[in-house]
């Protein structure tokens, strides 16, 4: 007679009753992709039920290819100096199809926000891509779409915020050094407008400077009175407030151009549910 350790019989039992629990819960799960080749560190869904995957480029090679003559040359990568597989991929979730688009530089610690023309806009990153900017306009499945690189500024650390207006604000960070853990120095009090409807050349505008350093894990959000909140910041392990950019506790608001009373007769405004807000556009491309 074959005899079982109660050990046995108690994992038996509870894997039984987990399985029996499993039939009776809500939702379905599908494997969509059983392998896409990279790791997807930052997801975006475009407005053509497609999906561009993006992971780090200096941690060795993926399980995708670049396509030929695509390769990526960098002395400074730490692994593959020479590298011709892909660490993005354009993924549609109908088929389960993935191409690899060509990212340059890394996008370890990036972040992204579409624009109002559907094209997303996206930052920063580790390594050469600390202050980095890239734009990756979406198309259709049969053509073909690439990342492009535009104009690096001297920035690290800082947020983005779609305006009502279309244009984006970005917002504190640090011109030198990288992430936080007191690496980075020189706080950057000047905000940027991004404005994509501007020549290209023209599309950065500096506006007018804070007096409070944000260096690392700062916020920014826009309010529904057009304004933009900025938080936070702490360069450090703990709370420290005896620094040279202290644990930042201080709350302040943004008003940018559009606020100004003389542009009160051209500020576009609606009323939805009588809760006033400043722009259509919060609604629709928000």
């Amino acid at each position: 007679m074959i005899s079982f350790s109660p050990n046995f019989l108690l994992h038996f039992l509870f894997q039984t009753f987990i399985i029996s629990s499993r039939a009776a819960l809500p939702g379905m799960w599908d494997l969509l992709v059983p392998n896409a080749g990279i790791s997807s560190m930052h997801t975006a869904v475009t407005r053509f039920n497609t999906v561009i995957l993006l992971d780090r480029t200096h941690i060795g090679p993926t399980q995708k290819h670049l396509p030929p003559h695509h390769c990526r040359t960098d002395p400074q990568d730490p692994i593959l100096k020479h590298d011709c597989y892909a660490h993005s991929a354009v993924l549609e979730p109908t088929t389960g199809k993935l191409r690899p688009p060509m990212i340059l530089t890394d996008t370890w610690c990036s972040s992204g926000q579409f624009l109002p023309d559907c094209t997303l806009l996206q930052t920063g990153g580790d390594r050469d891509g600390v202050k980095k900017i890239r734009k990756f306009t979406p198309c259709e499945t049969t053509a073909f779409c690439d990342w492009e690189e535009l104009n690096e500024i001297e920035l690290s650390n800082g947020d983005m915020v779609m305006l009502p207006t279309g244009e984006v604000l970005i917002i504190n960070g640090a011109q030198a050094g990288t992430q936080g853990f007191e690496l980075a120095s020189q706080p950057y009090l000047y905000p940027l407008m991004y404005r994509p409807d501007e020549p290209v050349g023209l599309r950065f505008m500096t506006l007018n400077p804070g007096s409070v350093p944000r260096m690392y894990h700062s916020t920014a959000n826009l309010l529904p009175d057009g304004r933009v909140l900025i938080a936070g910041s702490n360069p450090h392990y703990f709370y420290k407030f005896n620094a040279e950019f202290p644990t930042e506790l201080r709350i302040e608001a943004f008003s940018p151009e559009y606020l100004l009373p003389e542009k009160a007769n051209i500020r576009p405004a609606c009323n939805i549910h009588g809760f006033p807000i400043l722009s259509i556009y919060l609604i629709i491309h928000i």
